[in-house]
Order: C-alpha cells, then sequence, then structure tokens
C-alpha cells in the first residue's frame, strides 16, 4: 500500500529536482534518467529565476 501523496512518480521527480539543485547539468540529468528529449524532461525540472540571473551574472 502506498502512502497517500507518495510514488514512485513523487520520488523521481524529487531525484531530478535535487540533482538539478545540486548542479547537475540537463545533459546529464537526460542520461541518467533515460528520457528521450529535453520536451519530455522540462516537466520534471524547473529553472527559478535566480539560478538563471546567477548564470547571466557568471558572464
Amino acid at each position: 500500500m502506498v502512502a497517500k501523496g507518495i510514488s514512485t512518480h513523487s520520488t523521481r521527480r524529487s531525484f531530478m529536482i535535487k540533482l538539478h539543485q545540486n548542479g547537475t547539468d540537463l545533459y546529464t540529468i537526460k542520461q541518467i534518467t533515460g528520457h528521450q528529449d529535453f520536451k519530455s524532461l522540462e516537466r520534471y525540472v524547473e529553472i527559478d529565476s535566480d539560478r538563471v540571473r546567477g548564470a547571466i551574472n557568471a558572464l
């Protein structure tokens, strides 16, 4: 029996989010998770505005 709100899907999503938050690039996450393209991956990985600003400021 699975507790309400917990599933293999939510665990998988959390895993991908943690990888991304810890600096793993999207190409590597795509390879690890077996996604065929970035379109299917993008619904799992959210990019917040601070991360975008940080990338621009790094230039």
